[in-house]
């Protein structure tokens, strides 16, 4: 439970990366949905500076095309000296009946000579009591002698409904008054157009503006034509036409007529409320829960196989740090990182091959004092019944002393290769020191050992040497480990060799 809770508390790193992996998704995500709010908003910018630009164009056509009624009736007026002659006034009856019409964007028209006297042509009958002297626009024009001036929205007495006029004073080539002439502007069919125009955008407000006035000429909602614009952000229209951006959030473009450059037309987009909530964040928040459902299936494949690979790992150098010495390490596979397995398989190659020859006799090939006492340790420790045979080659020191010690190392190695021949896979050799070498068997009886030793004895005196006069055999003790420890055991086969030694040499002695 220890090594599991110390795995996973390892294994935490992982998540902390792929936390911090998801961390730039959502700067991403977050940094394209603020580069869209910047484009978008420079996109509105541009379009509304074109539509302010278009129907700008539109409203200075419109007036322009008042203007040129109210100079050719200016021009008559002048030349006649006020007094327009029967047959004209008949003429102009008739072109104005014609172009004042219910959707028109002309409602009524006013001529006031210097003696009260006066012609009006209008959609509506005008009031008994109306005197065009005591409107504004008949002052706008006495104030402003030979100019043509619009006014600042009003109410008509006529309709009770906002209207503004185009007035002139009239006068002679002698500068002599002769009267003033005024031409009212129907809004609502104004308000009606640009209703068309933004059909497709009921949150958008579209207005004429009066800069002068501060009123709302016409307005894309009729009821608001003729009344005061109380906004924070008109104090901030400078110039003939620009951009800015309101306290909440709304985005303004403006553009001044040319006729008329204190009337502006005005679009005016929510941009806060419509873009950023309407549209912006529903795409965030879908786009964020989608790259982060995706990054999380990814995230959670992904850990599951890097822990499972960790795992491996562990697994692998805890196999290698645990099989014992010349047992075959099994690799698990790794897919994906076969690199990894087959460098993991060179290493523990090299490990076992390095393990193996520390437990190896340089001189011999087989095994050193050290396995020997770590196998026996081991049969004891698990309670294995074993037989151990101890043999030492006989007279040795002579073989040394009469052909030299390269000559005693060929007699060691000739012996150890012969035994390895003859006992193969029967018993483990081991070179317990000097000229004494040690057979452990664990899959025989003392009589099969014994036989065996015995074969091994016998054919050693058999070999045939290069040297003159030299023959080689060796005694030996034999025993059954009988559970006892190995010192015990090492030492009942010690004391059967020393029998026979004692005995004649050349032989095998029983414990």
């Amino acid at each position: 439970m220890q090594t599991s809770s110390a795995t996973n508390s390892n294994h935490s790193f992982i998540l902390r990366y792929l936390l911090l992996l998801a961390l730039p998704l959502v700067l991403t995500t977050l940094g394209s949905a603020y580069l869209f709010s910047v484009m978008q908003k420079n996109t509105l910018l541009n379009t509304a500076r074109f539509f302010n630009d278009s129907t700008a164009q539109q409203w200075d056509n419109s007036l322009s095309s008042v203007e040129r009624q109210i100079n050719i009736i200016i021009a008559d007026i002048s030349e006649n000296n006020g007094d327009l002659p029967p047959e004209l006034k008949q003429r102009y009856r008739d072109i104005w009946q014609y172009l004042l019409y219910p959707d028109g964007p002309i409602k009524t028209v006013y001529y006031m000579l210097q003696d009260n006297k006066h012609i009006n042509f209008s959609l509506h009958p005008t009031p008994i009591e109306f005197k065009e002297s005591e409107r504004p626009w008949y002052r706008n024009a006495i104030e402003h002698p030979g100019t043509n001036i619009w006014s600042s929205p009003y109410i008509d007495v006529i309709e009770k409904t906002p209207v503004v006029t185009l007035s002139h004073a009239v006068f002679n080539n002698q500068r002599e008054f002769l009267g003033v002439i005024g031409i009212d502007l129907n809004l609502k069919v104004f308000s009606a157009r640009i209703g068309r125009i933004l059909e497709s955008s009921n949150q958008v407000a579209y207005m004429l503006f009066d800069r002068d006035s501060k009123m709302i000429v016409a307005h894309s909602d009729p009821l608001k034509n003729g009344s005061l614009l109380d906004q924070p952000w008109i104090y901030k229209l400078k110039g003939r036409n620009g951009t800015l951006m309101s306290e909440n959030g709304d985005l303004i473009s403006y553009h001044a007529l040319h006729n008329n450059p204190s009337w502006l037309v005005i679009t005016v987009f929510p941009f806060k409320s419509n873009i950023l909530i309407g549209e912006m964040l529903p795409t965030i928040f879908i786009t964020l829960v989608l790259s982060l459902s995706m990054f999380t299936l990814v995230a959670i494949i992904f850990r599951q196989r890097l822990e499972h690979t960790i795992s491996t790992l562990v697994q692998v150098v805890r196999q290698l740090r645990i099989t014992p010495p010349g047992q075959q390490i099994i690799i698990p596979k790794l897919a994906g990182i076969e690199e990894l397995e087959d460098e993991i398989v060179m290493i523990s190659d090299k490990m076992q091959a390095e393990t193996e020859k520390s437990l190896r006799d340089a001189l011999t090939g087989l095994y050193n004092r050290r396995h020997l006492e770590e196998t026996l340790a081991t049969l004891h420790k698990e309670n294995s019944q074993y037989i151990l045979a101890i043999i030492d080659i006989d007279n040795f020191k002579k073989i040394n002393d009469t052909y030299g010690h390269p000559i005693g190392d060929a007699v060691l190695k000739r012996t150890a290769q012969l035994g390895c021949q003859l006992l193969e896979e029967q018993a483990t050799l081991c070179r317990f020191g000097g000229e004494e070498l040690v057979a452990i068997f664990e899959k025989t009886d003392i009589a099969s050992a014994q036989q065996l030793m015995e074969l091994w004895r016998a054919s050693m005196g058999q070999q045939d040497w290069r040297e003159k006069g030299l023959s080689v055999s060796f005694s030996g003790g034999i025993t059954e480990s009988q559970n006892d420890a190995p010192d015990s055991v090492m030492a009942r086969a010690d004391a059967a060799l020393y029998q026979a030694k004692q005995a004649g040499k050349n032989r095998l002695q029983r414990a």
